[in-house]
């Protein structure tokens, strides 16, 4: 492969790498917004707790919301890791001696290495990844419960 071919490539792989990560965070950061503005408007007509509707939509509403979210987290990852992959064999094909510095640049190589390393050797290593389906599922759990507690009230409710 020539110099020009592996720096255009190269650029390629950055540029949709980069182009991703950004969209990751990007929705990320939509997913928190909408949450807070979601449950500000939930707290905004908490006078309706009495109506099992009020619970069954606002908790149906955060569940789908974090649902959706978490696969199109999963939909940037994969394309991220494309991405890496690419990465990772161009990074490869520049053939450094391991003696020089110049193996230092081998970046994303030497990051798949570290976070297997850290994987191994804790179980509380927290990727992005690990990171952002926690916060999924503090808030997809009790989304859930609200949704469930409002579907009892409406059949508790009906069946008296």
């Amino acid at each position: 492969m020539t110099e020009t071919l592996q720096a255009e490539l190269r650029d390629y792989s950055w540029k949709y790498f980069s182009y991703h990560a950004d969209q990751r965070l990007k929705s990320f950061n939509f997913f928190l917004l909408f949450l807070t503005a979601a449950i500000a408007g939930l707290l905004s007509h908490s006078e309706h707790l009495e109506n099992p509707g009020f619970w069954i939509g606002g908790g149906f509403s955060l569940l789908i919301l974090t649902f959706l979210f978490w696969k199109l987290d999963r939909r940037h990852r994969t394309l991220i890791h494309i991405a890496e992959d690419a990465l990772r064999v161009l990074e490869s094909s520049m053939n450094f001696e391991q003696s020089t510095d110049l193996d230092k640049l081998n970046i994303f190589i030497a990051a798949a290495r570290e976070t297997e390393k850290q994987r191994s050797s804790s179980r509380l290593y927290f990727t992005c990844t690990r990171c952002f389906n926690f916060i999924f599922l503090i808030v997809g759990i009790p989304a859930a419960a609200v949704f469930i507690i409002g579907l009892a009230r409406l059949l508790l409710g009906s069946a008296q």
